[in-house]
């Protein structure tokens, strides 16, 4: 798809043409595909993705005359905020590019913007959770091209542990905690403190599987139990099941909202309303956000290969990290010494070399957000 500016050459003089900007629809040959609606300005067509779900797309083209932007019916920014809000459109998170426009000016004149966007529902975000859209870069037009990948394939890798929150739901939650904590070890405290964290990860691990059980699964399985029972409800006895069941089925509920409410760190909910869509969605935009799809290496090469990507990574860290840097310490001192840095006072360097006590660890571990994301061992504040 590609926003078109048409011009033509004659003579050595270079001619305008009657239609200026506008659309134009390229695509493979697929026998699913149906235009339904074309216009200068929009393209609206229907498709079979290669699993043989159906899917909606529609091209816009917004006008440069700002007086003609009524002919696409979408006026002023606030007009199309509405028009985003009406349809339940998010924006989707974009790599590559910051901006996909530029005016081809110098100076004080020269603006850059990004103009070319996704939008796409939240039932679209959900089921497409591998989706790759990247801003291409501007090369002979002023716009850049902006790519679309339905799913984008990455290796497999393991999931981290994460301690999830939908676990304090369980009345025996806690006994699980205080279980693995009182183990008795040996070491220092730092080695205990250590031992304590992965006796927790290791238990929690099979706990969660073996006693609390998946919560999608049970959700499903439910669901199923209470459809059957009430096909054929034909006593009080039935109907006491069926009360039982919805109870059941309404904490699980609670506890997938809780896990998803987590994973999106939102630090509300609303009551009375079940939010767990939305939380997916959050999770699944930050996860399309946060995905590393192009860098460059060393040498200033771009690539998108993502065993590469992977690797120079690594490498990176290796060679900031590593020990075979040899580090003199009077040099650092003297560049140190050499830098417009404030002394501290004596009062200053008494507060800094006095000993740390409890009180101030439990302080400054309650004042973290609950929520937030976990460090390497995978356990919120919340946990502590």
């Amino acid at each position: 798809m590609y926003g078109l500016d048409v011009v033509s050459q004659m003579d050595g003089k270079f001619l305008e043409w009657v239609i200026v900007g506008g659309l134009v629809l390229a695509w493979m040959h697929r026998p699913n595909l149906r235009i339904n609606f074309v216009s200068n300005h929009l393209i609206h067509i229907d498709l079979l993705d290669n699993k043989g779900v159906p899917v909606s797309i529609t091209f816009v083209y917004g006008l440069p005359e700002h007086a003609r932007r009524e002919e696409v019916c979408i006026v002023g920014a606030r007009l199309f905020q509405e028009v985003i809000s009406n349809l339940q459109l998010c924006d989707l998170a974009a790599t590559g590019q910051k901006y996909t426009w530029m005016n081809n000016r110098e100076e004080n004149e020269f603006v850059m913007e990004r103009l070319d966007r996704a939008f796409a529902t939240l039932e679209w975000v959900n089921r497409y959770l591998l989706y790759s859209l990247r801003n291409l870069p501007i090369i002979r037009s002023d716009h850049g091209p902006i790519l679309l990948d339905f799913e984008l394939q990455t290796p497999f890798r393991p999931r981290p542990f994460r301690f999830e929150f939908m676990l304090t739901t369980h009345p025996n939650c806690k006994s699980m905690i205080q279980q693995a904590w009182s183990a008795n070890l040996t070491g220092s405290r730092a080695a205990q403190l250590r031992c304590k964290i992965l006796n927790v990860k290791k238990i929690a691990v099979q706990w969660n599987k073996f006693v609390f059980g998946k919560v999608g699964r049970d959700i499903k399985l439910k669901q199923a139990q209470l459809q059957q029972l009430q096909d054929s409800l034909g006593s009080i006895e039935d109907v006491r099941k069926d009360r039982q069941l919805r109870c059941e089925l309404e904490d699980l509920m609670n506890k997938k909202e809780l896990m998803w409410a987590q994973k999106a760190r939102a630090k509300w909910i609303l009551q009375g309303d079940r939010n767990t869509k939305y939380f997916q969605t959050v999770v699944k935009q930050r996860k399309a956000r946060n995905r590393i799809l192009q860098i460059k290496d060393p040498a200033r090469n771009t690539t998108d290969n993502l065993m590469e990507i992977e690797s120079i990574l690594v490498g990176l860290f290796k060679n900031c990290f590593d020990n075979n840097t040899q580090v003199n310490l009077l040099d650092i001192v003297q560049d140190l010494q050499s830098l417009p840095i404030p002394s501290l006072s004596d009062q200053h360097r008494s507060l800094l070399n006095a000993p740390i006590t409890s009180t101030e660890i439990e302080n400054t571990v309650f004042q973290l957000g609950s929520h937030k994301a976990p460090g390497p061992d995978g356990l919120p504040a919340f946990f502590f």
